[in-house]
């Protein structure tokens, strides 16, 4: 009877000893858990970094990283609301309004006095000089100073336009501070000091002319809460205010939607599960490779352990024999994985986001990535261990010292022998033990079939479909103020210049285009009581038109007597329809401010799918938008705005034509500006970039570790058969045959990796890829197999490539010494 011993102390010294007797299972273990650890540690880095940069760069479109703030204060309100006990900091913006130079009518820039807490949240650090203080300084950024042509020179001499009583104001400041504005923060600021504010909108009037001149904002920071928006809300309410702005107790409230956007997108369920599959797919790829390093090693050494069962020791205490060796390997491995992890993530984020519409890295030291890489190579490694564990604890001391890496035990037939090649006998081989073979090719694949679904993938991304979503025309060419995010085109000023319009005729490419007309001034449905956002069209424009109910007669609707509405839909097409005003055939009369204009009525024939970049780009409450061809909106209206111009080129035109539109457009006094479809394409070809390279990074990781898979495999296989084939070379084989049986036993391997994969990827592509991407609007499928043609060629130079090396390696020793290490 065998008594249990609990004796840790020699366990622990049992378990260094064989990690001393096996430093080539130990180098590739350790390289197996570095590789595993990478590949975790890189897929945390990049996705915490990711989600940190989109944080960052969502935050300086927004403004800040304030949590919110309260609009339209008086004085008293400001007072009050900031003694909050919500409220664990504030801070004080006083608006001016849009600057008015003329050097900065295409790039939207703020006036504004802000206190050192929102300088702070807006990311505004003072490097030379400091905050504007008395009633004649101010500070910019040296972007702001490069447009208006102003030397970074303290002291210098800046002229600040800006607009009270529909007119423009100047003051000549002196600059007192300079800064660098943050890349990704859209609108630039002009900061002036609280004494400018105090004397210089002392007496302006609240009116519609000067909306947003003097306006107080009190920007908060919370005290911890569990929801932002509620907060302020409770902040507002205890006061007796009203947040939605309405009623005679109304106050305007703002939630930073840089904070408020996570909880804006929808959870797809099946990126949930491709982002639980990607994890698991790791832990399997790095449990193939551990697990066979540890498989091999206990097989190499089950004598040993059946020897250790034969003195006393317990199942129990041989499995933790295991598990201390893989722990203590991983102590060396972990932190190396961590290390390169983490500086490899961190160099793909950059290129990730390159690809993306936040073109800035925000890298993090998030603790959650080397503790999530930490805890799941962990994981990973025990796993790994228990089967060989289990093993070796549970074989007999007899069963150990016959133990035979060959499976089967069913009969043998006995007959006349026949001759056996080395086709044959490498074959037989690679089936000792199909589970490592298994195992080897499984890990080998991996890489081949998530490279062949990372390009099914993102060659599915239909451009067409991304610019129909888009995409109106080639070129939109407008005012400045057509395209600034700050202002809304409103004033015949604002209208695009016919004469540029008529260069661009001339230009060699040009094809067709078309101006659309926008009635700025109102026009009334008196029925439904609707404002209606009224659109006149030309050229181009109808012929592109995506119609959504409805049947568009180009003929019919020249004739000025029907009319389109313009419906939202989301992405996949879907109307909006509590958004919807009218039927098709309902007869629509329509009431134009201007004082030559009479009511006129028309018939709704179609309702169009409405482009954001075929409309003025901003909407008002209670509305419609409604389409009419230019010549009935000119005598149905009247005064008619050109609210921009639409073109089209020859697609061998394209490039010299958005040269020649930078070209004029930075002229100095042509406030002209445009839009290209390229910017769309841009956009596309880099999202689509975005997944490519992180699913090969991925499959180039996972590459190698199938790789090092297959090197360790042959290696530890010709290492323990060398006496075996000592033996084979005694009886007549030549190295040469030998050589070639080895180089036989890769292209096996390789092969069945090659038909493994095929399958596998074909299996992959219809249930996994395809489904995952009829998740997105602008995805269609077509299958594809081309990577996993390309990459087989390489399988199997690698199959005969690892075995010849690894033979001439450590094919030095002679027959008979390899022989005397038999016995």
């Amino acid at each position: 009877m065998i008594f249990p011993t609990n004796n840790q102390q020699v366990i622990r010294k049992l378990s260094k000893r064989s990690l001393k007797g096996n430093k080539l299972r130990n180098l590739f273990a350790v390289i197996a858990i570095t590789l595993t650890t990478i590949l975790f540690t890189s897929v945390f880095t990049i996705g915490l970094g990711m989600l940190n940069s989109f944080q960052e760069s969502n935050f300086r479109m927004a403004g800040g990283y304030s949590h919110g703030g309260f609009k339209s204060l008086t004085k008293e309100q400001y007072e009050q609301l900031k003694a909050h006990p919500l409220i664990k900091e504030s801070g004080l913006t006083v608006t001016v309004g849009l600057a008015e130079n003329e050097g900065l009518m295409k790039s939207p820039t703020e006036i504004r006095y802000v206190d050192e807490n929102v300088a702070k949240w807006r990311y505004i650090q003072i490097q030379e000089g400091h905050m504007p203080q008395g009633v004649d300084e101010v500070a910019l950024d040296t972007v702001t100073l490069d447009l208006l042509g102003i030397p970074y020179q303290l002291g210098a001499q800046v002229p600040v336009m800006y607009l009270i009583n529909e007119e423009i104001v100047t003051k000549t400041l002196t600059l007192a501070g300079i800064y660098e504005k943050e890349q990704g923060v859209d609108v630039s600021q002009i900061l002036v000091s609280l004494a400018f504010i105090e004397e210089n909108l002392k007496d302006v009037e609240d009116s519609i002319e000067n909306y947003g001149v003097g306006d107080i904002t009190l920007d908060v920071m919370l005290k911890p809460v569990a929801n932002i928006e509620s907060g302020i809300d409770q902040i507002a309410r205890d006061y007796g205010y009203e947040a939605d702005g309405k009623g005679e107790n109304g106050i305007n409230v703002g939630v930073n939607w840089g904070y408020s956007h996570a909880r804006q997108v929808q959870i797809d369920p099946m990126m949930v599960i491709a982002g639980v599959g990607g994890c698991l797919l790791i832990i399997f790829t790095g449990y193939l490779i551990i697990y066979n390093i540890f498989q091999i090693s206990v097989m190499a050494d089950i004598r040993y352990y059946g020897l250790l069962k034969t003195i006393g020791t317990t199942p129990k205490q041989i499995k933790k024999m295991i598990r201390n060796q893989a722990m203590y390997l991983s102590v060396v491995g972990i932190p190396i994985g961590l290390l390169l992890g983490y500086i490899i993530g961190s160099g793909l984020l950059k290129i990730v986001m390159q690809s993306t519409n936040y073109p800035v890295a925000y890298g993090t030291l998030n603790p959650v990535i080397f503790i999530g890489s930490t805890a799941f190579a962990l994981v990973t490694v025990w796993i790994s261990c228990h089967k060989p564990g289990h093993m070796a604890a549970h074989i007999s001391p007899i069963e150990a010292a016959k133990y035979s890496e060959v499976s089967g035990t069913g009969k043998k037939k006995v007959g006349r022998t026949k001759p056996t090649s080395l086709w044959a006998m490498a074959y037989r081989n690679i089936n000792r033990n199909k589970k490592k073979t298994a195992i080897i090719v499984v890990s080998m694949s991996l890489s081949m079939v998530l490279l062949n679904s990372v390009y099914t993938y993102t060659q599915g991304f239909d451009m067409d479909k991304y610019l129909e979503r888009f995409v109106v025309s080639d070129f939109i060419i407008g005012h400045a103020n057509y395209f600034n995010v700050g202002k809304h085109f409103s004033f015949p000023e604002d209208q695009v210049d016919e004469l540029f319009v008529e260069q661009l005729k001339e230009q060699e490419g040009f094809i067709e285009g078309g101006i659309m007309l926008y009635d700025v001034y109102g026009t009334r449905d008196q029925d439904k009581d609707l404002d209606i956002q009224l659109y006149g069209m030309e050229g181009t424009l109808m012929e592109n038109l995506q119609v959504i109910e409805g049947t568009f007669e180009l003929e019919k609707f020249l004739t000025g007597e029907y009319i389109l509405e313009g419906v939202d839909t989301n992405d996949y097409g879907e109307v909006y329809e509590e958004r919807v005003q009218y039927e098709i055939g309902e007869k629509v009369t329509l009431t134009p401010s201007g004082e030559s204009s009479v009511p006129r009525t028309f018939e709704v024939m179609a309702k169009i799918q409405q482009n954001h970049n075929a409309t003025v780009r901003y909407s008002i409450g209670n509305s419609a938008s409604l389409y009419l061809p230019a010549e009935a909106f000119v005598e149905g209206v009247g005064e008619a705005l050109k609210m921009a111009y639409y073109m089209d080129v020859e697609d061998a035109y394209e490039a010299q034509m958005n040269a020649y539109l930078e070209e004029k457009t930075s002229e100095h006094g042509n406030m002209m500006d445009f839009e290209s479809k390229q910017r769309y394409i841009d956009d596309f070809k880099g999202t689509q970039n975005m997944f490519f390279i992180a699913g090969f990074v991925a499959s180039f990781i996972i590459g190698m570790i199938g790789c090092f898979n297959l090197i360790n495999a042959m290696i530890t296989s010709i290492l323990s058969r060398r006496g075996e084939f000592a033996i084979l070379q005694s009886m007549g084989m030549t190295t040469k045959q030998l050589r070639k049986m080895l180089v036989i036993e890769g292209l096996y391997y390789s092969g069945m990796t090659v038909i493994f994969s095929f399958i596998l990827g074909i299996v992959m592509s219809y249930g996994i890829v395809k489904p995952l991407g009829e998740t997105l609007w602008y995805f269609s499928y077509t299958f594809k197999i081309l990577p996993l043609m390309m990459v087989a060629p390489l399988i199997m130079l690698l199959g005969v490539a690892v075995p010849t090396i690894i033979h001439h390696l450590i094919g030095k020793e002679s027959i008979v010494e390899r022989l005397r290490k038999m016995d």
